[in-house]
């Protein structure tokens, strides 16, 4: 299809070509259908692609999660382990404090221990 307008004056034998508006061209219909459908068969491609690989890119992200939260879950148990380890040793401990202080607020009346010279003494100690 051509733009171009042929004007024409009142004689027959005159006509003087007029260029169309300037800008985009009409391209012939079968062309620009083939044209758009092409491009959106591209469009689509690129769309499917693009989806795959955001699919590929979460799985790898959803893996390293799992790992890092199975490490840390890992951690975690171990770390209440130890804590409760910790716990009762310092329970250990402050029985032991309170029975020494115990022991400080009441002594215990010190026996003299018998002499080595005495005669009994391997028989005491025995």
């Amino acid at each position: 299809m051509d733009n171009t307008i042929y004007a024409t004056s009142a004689s027959p034998d005159t006509t003087t070509k007029q260029r169309g508006r300037p800008g985009r061209k009409l391209a012939s219909d079968d062309s620009a259908a083939s044209k758009r459908i092409q491009q959106c068969r591209s469009a689509q491609r690129a769309f499917r692609e693009r989806k795959a690989k955001q699919a590929e890119e979460q799985q790898l992200r959803i893996q390293e999660l799992s790992s890092l939260l199975s490490f840390s879950q890992q951690e975690v148990s171990e770390l209440r382990q130890r804590v409760a380890e910790l716990e009762y040793e310092n329970a250990q401990l402050r029985d032991g404090l309170s029975i020494g202080k115990a022991s400080l607020q009441h002594p215990i009346e010190a026996k003299p221990l018998p002499s080595p010279c005495y005669q009994g003494f391997w028989d005491t100690c025995l």
